[in-house]
């Protein structure tokens, strides 16, 4: 790997320094490819998965969330916006406990392109709106689920 960004600098030195000459390097194209893939996907620090891959995510959306002992919010006033606290700790207890692994908008992106392999496992979280809600109550259930 050293070597590759050791010659791919000079490369471009000689290219900026006299863009008249010319340089080849023999360097079999899969290997070339696999470097490549694998400097990238440490630059994004995801880590390198080889096991089956899921075919398909689950994302999970909320959008607020309100506590455990709300009673005002009902479905007159849109009830299925809102999740209380301990519904979401249930649900985020479910997926820790059953070894789901929580993955970022990069990896899911990554994934969906067929870039990088994801465990069958995986699951993203969003949350709509940056609510204020979500870092009173949620992301306290959050950290306990860590």
């Amino acid at each position: 790997m050293k070597k590759l960004k050791i010659i791919l600098i000079i490369m471009c030195m000689l290219v900026l320094a006299a863009p008249i000459a010319t340089i080849s390097v023999s360097i079999p194209a899969y290997k070339a490819k696999a470097a490549a893939e694998k400097a990238r996907k440490a630059e994004l620090q995801i880590p390198v998965y080889n096991g089956v891959n899921a075919t398909k995510i689950p994302v999970l959306t909320y959008h607020m969330m309100i506590s455990s002992d709300d009673t005002k919010h009902t479905d007159q006033y849109g009830a299925s916006l809102f999740i209380k606290q301990d519904a979401f700790d249930q649900q985020m207890k479910y997926l820790h406990d059953n070894n789901y692994r929580t993955i970022g908008t990069k990896e899911f992106y990554l994934w969906y392109k067929g870039d990088v392999k994801l465990p069958p496992k995986s699951v993203m979280i969003t949350f709509d709106d940056g609510d204020y809600s979500v870092v009173k109550f949620g992301l306290p259930v959050l950290k306990k689920h860590h």
